[in-house]
């Protein structure tokens, strides 16, 4: 087999396995989980075409993942809201386990930022200052103060991206991470 067929398969299993956590967590079934990774691949297969971007296909595939569990609880128990049935699976999931690990890199990574870009995201993520608040207190235009926000998100989110491959849901939960690095 060639090395990029390689890679491709091994791709394809990622994402197998990512949306068989996803899914599984939601519907607690290891075998129901697998019915509709499978129904999951199917579609892709099918309209893969449709896809513009390689980049994002896994979103994509996330949102059909989605789609197939609705379609599941719908059929199976139409007296139970959908949103109940998913928060009442999605609440004791890994993913859940996985948000709050991620969470708790963060200082370590907050701490490696620029000061002016750390001191931003604290006030703005952790304090929860509005961006509009804090451009009037440093009296700077709001929209300057934005892009610096957006800056400032972006160097954070290179150096997690650094350490580990994160893999979110189309919500923006962590569904997956893999560290790329020992020492993270």
């Amino acid at each position: 087999m060639k090395h990029s067929e390689t890679a491709s398969h091994e791709l394809w299993r990622e994402l197998r396995n990512a949306l068989l956590r996803f899914t599984r967590a939601r519907v607690g079934s290891r075998e129901l989980a697998e019915d509709i990774v499978h129904d999951v691949f199917a579609k892709i297969m099918q309209r893969i075409g449709d896809l513009k971007d390689e980049e994002r296909l896994q979103p994509w595939a996330f949102r059909i993942a989605r789609n197939a569990i609705a379609d599941h609880y719908r059929k199976s128990k139409p007296s139970e809201s959908l949103d109940e049935r998913i928060e009442s699976k999605g609440a004791s999931s890994q993913e859940t386990n996985y948000n709050q690990e991620v969470a708790a890199w963060l200082p370590r990574f907050l701490e490696e930022l620029p000061e002016a870009d750390r001191k931003l995201l604290e006030k703005v993520e952790l304090q929860g200052l509005a961006q509009k608040e804090l451009a009037q207190q440093l009296g700077i235009p709001y929209s300057s103060l934005k892009s610096k926000v957006q800056r400032a998100r972006l160097k954070l989110k290179g150096l997690l991206e650094d350490c580990c491959r994160i893999d979110f849901d189309g919500h923006g939960n962590v569904v997956d991470y893999r560290s790329q690095d020992c020492n993270c």
